[in-house]
C-alpha cells in the first residue's frame, strides 16, 4: 500500500484527481511492488543454490551458517516463497 499511497499522493499534489489517474496510480504502484519482491525471491533461491553447491562439493559451510541446511526443507522455502510472491504480484 505504501508505493500506492505515494503514487496517489503525487498525483493529487498535481491536481490529478479522475479514475483514470487512479488506475495510472494502482499501475505505478504494482510496478514499483514488483522489484523488491523479485529481488528477495532471487536471493532466497541464489542462497538455496549455493547451498546444494556445497552440499555437493563437499565443501564446509560458511560461518554465517549455523546449522547443517537440509536441502528438502530448502526446497520447500523456495516453493512457499516463490508462491507467495506469485499471489502477491
Amino acid at each position: 500500500l505504501m508505493y500506492l499511497k505515494q503514487a496517489w499522493g503525487e498525483r493529487i499534489d498535481n491536481g490529478q484527481h479522475s479514475e483514470a489517474d487512479l488506475l495510472a496510480a494502482i499501475r505505478e504502484g504494482a510496478v514499483l511492488r514488483v522489484r523488491p519482491k523479485a529481488m528477495t525471491v532471487a536471493v532466497i533461491i541464489a542462497d538455496y543454490m549455493g547451498k546444494r553447491h556445497r552440499q555437493r562439493s563437499n565443501e564446509p559451510d560458511s560461518g554465517a551458517d549455523a546449522r547443517r541446511h537440509d536441502h528438502r526443507t530448502a526446497a520447500v522455502n523456495v516453493g512457499h516463497t516463490g508462491s507467495l510472491s506469485i499471489n502477491a504480484l
